[in-house]
C-alpha cells in the first residue's frame, strides 16, 4: 500500500499482517508508518469477515502484503501504444 498508495487508497484491500491475522477495508490515510482503515472486517476462525467498531489502525511494519479489491482489471486495459483496429 505504501509505495502503491495511488492505486488503493479509498479502494477496499484486504490487510494480511505477519501475525497471520487478516483484515479487509478501505485505507483512508497513511500517517507516517500507520494506514487507517474505515468499514473494516475481521477474518474470524470459520474464515467470515466480521465488521469492526471504529477504524482501524496498523503499523506498516507489520504487513505481510496488501491486496485490492473490485476496481478496473489490469487485464481489461489496453498497454500504453497498442494499435487501433
Amino acid at each position: 500500500m505504501f509505495a502503491y498508495r495511488r492505486f488503493v487508497l479509498r479502494r477496499q484491500v484486504i490487510v494480511n499482517l505477519l501475525s497471520g491475522q487478516t483484515v479487509k477495508g478501505v485505507p483512508v490515510a497513511q500517517t507516517g508508518p500507520l494506514l487507517i482503515l474505515r468499514g473494516a472486517e475481521v477474518l474470524n476462525d470459520s474464515n467470515d469477515f466480521v465488521p469492526v467498531d471504529g477504524e482501524i489502525i496498523v503499523d506498516r511494519s507489520n504487513v505481510d502484503f496488501i491486496q485490492a479489491l473490485g476496481g478496473a482489471s489490469w487485464r481489461s486495459s489496453k498497454p500504453k501504444g497498442a494499435l487501433q483496429g
